[in-house]
This record gives C-alpha cells, structure tokens and sequence, in this order.
C-alpha cells in the first residue's frame, strides 16, 4: 500500500480490476428485475409469482448504489470537472433522447385521448422538454415525472448525482479509511432512521413531496463511501454467496409478507415498512463482496461473458423496456394473467435485449468515444497550451 497525499491508496486494486465485471454482470439482473416488474402491464404472472416480482421496481436501488460505487472507484480529482461531466454526458443523453423520441408515439397522442388507455397523455411540448434535458424528476406531479420515456426519471436522479460528484470527490480526498467508514456508517444509519421517524410517528416527512434526487442521494452516497474504503485497502471478508443468499432472503420475504402477517402482524408490518431499507443495506452487500472478488481476482458466477455483455447492454435495455411492453399493450391489449405469459415473456425479452444490443452498438458506444475522444484532445491540446506558456 502506498501513500499518496497522506491519503493510503489501494492501487493494486484499481489497476487490476478497474473494470469490476462482476459488477457489471449483476447489473443486468438488476435491470431483468425492473423488466418482470413491468412485465405485469401487458402479461402477468399468476399471483404467485407476481407476489414476488411486484417488488422489482428496486432494481433501481441497485442502480443508484451502483452509481455512487463505480463512478467513485474510478473518479480522479486531477481530472477537470467539464471532462468529468462530458463524460456523463456522452454516456447517458445520446441515447436518452433516441429512446425519448421512440416512447413519444407511443406514450402519447396528439388527437383525443382513448380513455382505456391510461398510459396515453396528451401531447405537451413543454412537459416533453423537461424530460429532454432531464429535470423532470423535481416534479412529483406523475404526468411530469413519467413524462417523455417513463424510464427515463432514474436519469434525472442520476444527472443529479453526477452533478455533486466532483464536489462529493473534493470531500473524499480529505477522508482516509477510517473516516470514511464512518460516513459510510452514517449514511446507512440516516436512511434507516428517517424511515424509523416515518414509522414511529405516521408522518411522511417529506417522503410524498420531496423530489426524488433529494430522497436517494442516500443511495448514491452509500455507494460512493464504500468504494472509497475500498480504494484504501478495505476488504471486508464478505462471501459472495452469503451477500446473495441476503438479497434472495429479503426478496424472498418480501413476497410472503401478507403470510408472515398472518402469523405475525408486528413483523409482517415492519417487513413492509421497511422493505426499501432492508433490500438497500443487500444491495450494498453484495456490491461489496463481489467488488471485493474482483479485486482479489476470484471467480464469480456473475462474471461470464455473457452476463458482462448484457450488463454492458443493461442501459439501453432498461431505457427501451417499457416502451415496448407498452406498445404491445397498445396492439395487443391486457392479456389475463396466467402461467402461459411466461412463454409470451420470453420472446419479448429476447426481443428486447436484441434492440438494446443495436442501441448500444449503433448509438450508446460510438457516439459516447467520440465525445470522450474529442474531450480529451482538446484537454490534451489545452495542456500543451499551458505548458508552452
């Protein structure tokens, strides 16, 4: 371990695994739970089993925490703040405004409205421009914060995150492991006790105002923190499948929680309350443990090829989902729900993941490095410039 700035650098772990494709792989389990979830507004699953993918909308949690991790593991101070930024740039709005002009006709109408069709708003150019530059998520009005590509609000969020990020990096350099752990501790214990205050007071505090940047900055930072203690040699002994089992238990629990309050009306309450805060502290688990088996160069069953490519395609999948299952939804209306949906999900996933192949390999990568690339020349040019000087 060396010492740079004071501050105790793990850099063996950065350059052998900046990629952390474990990581990636599980992203795209993450973005297959928010897919079952909105699989149920054209072809649901029995009871039975929706029970238990009703609860894949915190997919999204997994991003949020996802974010704050990677970006952090990789984020340099020495790097200027307009490249940082470009860089988000280029990564998420070429693609977020193709997958935004795609969702229009399909979310929306420019003649009168079909009152079956509940999803379909009537066309508004200046609610469709807060979706186009991403602000739509400081809105808790639904026909703002859905607006455009309903997706497309976790961007918002995001946009939001990267946005602090420079200014979250300038604290961390500040931070050595110790500290930074207890931030990490922090953070955890807020989101827990601002649910604890909603629970032991019956007051939302904020939770049905507030805009959705505010309520999951939480996420962001938790991730965030622990990537930096990892950046210092922070590897806690956390086994992959120990950090999985939690995630499939809570899951797990989750779906059977009118059971449990059956049995046990105290705990099924609290299962309910708290179920956000329950999958968050997983999630963070399993990010740590697989990062950790990366970092040491262990095997990991989410490390394949193809579970990294698909988590490579992840984002694109996940902005064109829902305005698929939409548009057959429009064509082909509600179907009942049974077990045979399963045969209609599998074709509509495999379809899916085939048109967020071509996004990635047509739209998201090649304009992304050409950005990137145009980026750094011109810092490298300005550089030079400075140098000469």
């Amino acid at each position: 371990m060396k010492e740079t700035n004071n501050i105790p650098y793990f850099e063996a772990a950065v350059s052998k695994a900046q990629r952390l494709n474990s990581l990636t792989g599980l992203r795209w389990w993450a973005a297959f739970l928010v897919f079952l979830y909105h699989l149920d507004v054209f072809a649901p699953l029995p009871a039975f089993i929706s029970r238990f993918t009703k609860y894949g909308f915190h997919g999204v949690a997994f991003f949020f925490i996802l974010s704050g991790f990677v970006l952090t593991w990789t984020f340099n101070n020495k790097t200027p703040i307009s490249t940082q930024y470009l860089r988000r740039f280029a990564k998420i709005f070429p693609l977020h405004v193709v997958t935004l002009l795609i969702a229009i006709p399909v979310f929306y109408s420019f003649s009168t409205l079909d009152e079956t069709q509940t999803w379909v708003k009537p066309f508004q150019l200046g609610i469709l421009l807060l979706s186009l530059l991403l602000l739509q998520a400081w809105s808790r009005d639904p026909v703002v914060l859905f607006s455009g590509n309903p997706a497309a609000w976790t961007l918002s969020v995001e946009v939001f995150f990267y946005a602090l990020l420079p200014w979250i990096g300038k604290l961390l350099k500040f931070l050595n492991k110790r500290k930074t752990l207890v931030f990490l501790g922090l953070t955890l214990f807020a989101i827990v006790f601002y649910r604890f205050l909603q629970f032991a007071t019956n007051t939302d505090f904020g939770q049905n105002s507030l805009p959705w940047p505010i309520l999951r900055i939480g996420e962001f930072l938790l991730g965030a923190f622990a990537a930096w203690a990892m950046r210092q040699g922070w590897l806690p002994k956390i086994p992959v499948t120990v950090s999985l089992i939690a995630v499939l238990t809570v899951f797990l629990l989750l779906g059977l929680q009118m059971q449990i309050s059956d049995i046990s009306p105290q705990i099924g309450s609290l299962i309910n309350f708290f179920n956000s805060e329950l999958v968050i502290f997983c999630f963070l688990l399993i990010i740590i443990s697989l990062a950790r088996a990366d970092i040491l160069e262990l095997k990991t069953i989410f490390r394949t090829t193809l579970q990294v490519k698909l988590g490579e395609w992840s984002f694109a999948f996940y902005l064109i989902h829902a305005t698929i299952l939409y548009t057959l939804l429009n064509i082909f209306g509600h179907q009942e729900a049974k077990w045979s949906n399963a045969f209609i999900a599998i074709p509509i996933l495999i379809f899916t993941v085939f048109v967020a192949w071509a996004l990635h390999r047509v739209i998201e990568k090649p304009i992304e490095k050409k950005l990137r690339k145009w980026k750094d020349t011109k810092d490298s040019l300005r550089l030079k410039e400075a140098e000469l000087k």
